[in-house]
């Protein structure tokens, strides 16, 4: 009999401590753990944590060198494909489990063509997020998700393509959320299920304290914007603006590509405006454009690997 539920964790230089919580979160909602580490400086630490787990199905697959996220998750996929697993539940280094979640996951797997299983995902912090819901709602049918702490079958994967490794990271998820969609398969959020995640990283402005003050006595949330600058990882910056141009050329005849484009020219303005190294993030934002560019990039047709 196939096995069904495998746990698959992408390392890069992970907080020990806290991906000692990961793993406790949700050793006991599946079969297996597998982990795949991108090259992390701190393998060593990573090791030793292993043989922490001698008596429990963990697996720990190494790279040479990082060649990014969506590498890795393929890697895990032909783990699973190797010992069976039909669902695998895809995780970053520091996503900690709700209890619930492979309970309420495997309750909606019966759900028509159901590709993609994800929670939804808050961040107390952030003044403004799209990932969680609103709707009241059970389940939801949507177009794109994170792919941390999703929950996505083999057999989808296996049929419409892995996730593209010339992405490296940013919109590797929104990638594989397109051809879900473009495939009649489904993408559903399971608004019973809650991860509590960081999206980003932030510091505080120097009004931070009375912006917050004023915002929990208006609830007004530009005040808690005000709160906060952005801060963003250069190779992020880079990847964001040269991936969305790859975006929008492989998908050219399932998007509208000038609002693709507008929607490309908020993300980097808010970026310089939001950001604290704006010189930075213009040079990314710059490279970024020249590179996604000049790349040619196949159309992509339904049910192109």
């Amino acid at each position: 009999m196939a096995s069904e539920y495998l746990a698959g964790i992408v390392l890069f230089n992970p907080n020990i401590s806290r991906l000692r919580e990961v793993i406790s979160s949700v050793l006991k909602q599946v079969e297996e753990v597998c982990l795949y580490d991108n090259a992390s400086n701190n393998i060593d630490e990573i090791e030793n944590l292993m043989e922490t787990y001698v008596d429990s199905k963990i697996t720990l697959l190494t790279g040479d060198e990082n060649r990014g996220i969506a590498y890795a998750l393929n890697q895990i996929f032909d783990f699973a494909k190797e010992f069976g697993y039909s669902w695998i539940l895809t995780l970053d280094h520091d996503t900690i489990c709700p209890a619930n979640m492979t309970y309420e996951y495997k309750k909606a797997i019966t759900i028509d063509r159901v590709a993609i299983l994800c929670p939804q995902v808050v961040d107390k912090e952030i003044a403004n997020n799209k990932w969680a819901s609103k709707s009241g709602k059970k389940y939801e049918i949507i177009d794109r998700c994170i792919q941390s702490g999703c929950l996505i079958n083999y057999n989808v994967w296996k049929s419409i393509g892995q996730f593209d490794e010339m992405l490296f990271i940013d919109y590797v998820d929104f990638d594989f959320c397109k051809r879900v969609v473009i495939n009649k398969y489904k993408v559903v959020r399971c608004n019973t299920v809650t991860v509590d995640h960081e999206l980003g990283y932030r510091l505080p402005t120097f009004f931070s304290n009375s912006m917050m003050s004023i915002f929990k006595l208006s609830r007004l949330k530009l005040f808690k914007l005000l709160s906060y600058k952005n801060v963003y990882p250069s190779t992020r910056i880079y990847y964001m603006v040269r991936n969305n141009i790859i975006y929008i050329k492989k998908y050219r005849n399932y998007v509208n590509v000038h609002i693709e484009i507008l929607k490309l020219l908020i993300e980097i303005l808010k970026r310089i405006v939001r950001g604290k190294n704006r010189i930075m993030i213009i040079d990314k934002v710059l490279k970024g454009i020249r590179d996604g560019y000049r790349l040619n990039i196949q159309t992509y047709t339904e049910n192109a690997k």
